[in-house]
């Protein structure tokens, strides 16, 4: 999770909202903000972030995102949209992300319908990442009768795997870069599942 927070520019044609976008590549232009990630929100929802459009009493306009692997390096960028809807500059910043402070939970199996290799990879059936996957599993459950039969065999068969991934740090962060093009897709897939609702 990250606080996106900045002093907005002069509201010149009335500013309707701010779109943020992340990716680990820069964001200088309008051509890379459109291929860098939407912000989501600091939720387990995966919901697009919405900026607010009125500064705090300090002059700020700030919120909190998720979406974020930890341990890496990201660039963010935000541009105002006005009225008419048109793009203003945008403007870029790097952030590193911490590592997650887990807490220890005495061992247990892990119930029906989780991500198995995401969790032990993400360090938490909560984390956004495999909150994406999950989503995107189980519409896919509700919709195809051969998915849902893969993916039974896939919860039989993976569990032992993810106990021994859970215990090797070099092998959580390799599954990290493996699945997180999967948990972005996901998330992505999500906003746009959802939006067409």
């Amino acid at each position: 999770m990250g606080t996106l927070s900045f002093v907005p520019p002069a509201d010149e044609g009335g500013n309707l909202h701010y779109e943020v976008r992340y990716g680990q590549a820069p964001i200088n232009d309008d051509e890379t903000f459109m291929q860098a990630l939407p912000a989501l929100q600091a939720d387990l929802d995966s919901k697009a972030l919405v900026m607010p459009t009125t500064p705090d009493a300090t002059g700020r306009i700030a919120a909190a995102f998720g979406g974020m692997v930890p341990l890496t390096t990201y660039q963010v960028a935000v541009r105002a949209i006005n009225v008419c809807n048109q793009p203003g500059p945008l403007t870029s910043a790097s952030i590193t992300t911490t590592q997650i402070n887990f807490t220890k939970l005495p061992p247990v199996r892990p119930w029906k319908g989780q991500c198995f290799v995401a969790t032990a990879a993400f360090g938490s059936p909560l984390a956004p990442a495999v909150d994406a996957i999950r989503k995107v599993r189980d519409a896919a459950r509700a919709r195809s009768a051969l998915f849902n039969a893969v993916d039974q065999l896939y919860h039989q068969a993976t569990p032992p795997a993810a106990d021994a991934l859970a215990r090797s740090e070099t092998a959580r962060a390799v599954f990290r870069e493996l699945l997180g093009p999967v948990a972005r897709a996901s998330a992505l897939l999500h906003v746009a599942d959802s939006a067409a609702r």
